[in-house]
């Protein structure tokens, strides 16, 4: 997923490897609103709707997550489309350092 107001609901085609990597421009109100992620369902709507969109239209086998901000949305489609969640971001260690 990548952030741009110009590009919203195009695919970049890319690969590393051999690996095909699809990149999803989306509109950048989302990364604004990310924030609420953890207290609130409306981002998870909003991404989720971009999300289903973005699978219906490359035929997806499986989808690679890397962020905890798209994980609830990505858990509301699961039994359509497998996914490998791989956390980028070190929140855990954050909220452990924050509640400790």
């Amino acid at each position: 997923m990548a952030y741009d107001s110009n590009r919203v609901g195009e695919i970049e085609y890319d690969s590393l490897n051999n690996i095909p990597i699809h990149r999803y421009y989306v509109s950048p109100f989302l990364k604004k609103i990310r924030f609420l992620a953890y207290t609130n369902k409306l981002y998870h709507y909003y991404l989720k709707r971009y999300i289903e969109h973005f699978i219906e239209n490359n035929h997806l086998d499986i989808l690679h997550v890397h962020n905890m901000y798209s994980l609830r949305a990505i858990t509301m489609i699961s039994p359509k489309i497998k996914f490998i969640f791989d956390i980028h971001e070190n929140l855990p260690e954050c909220f452990k350092n924050v509640f400790a």
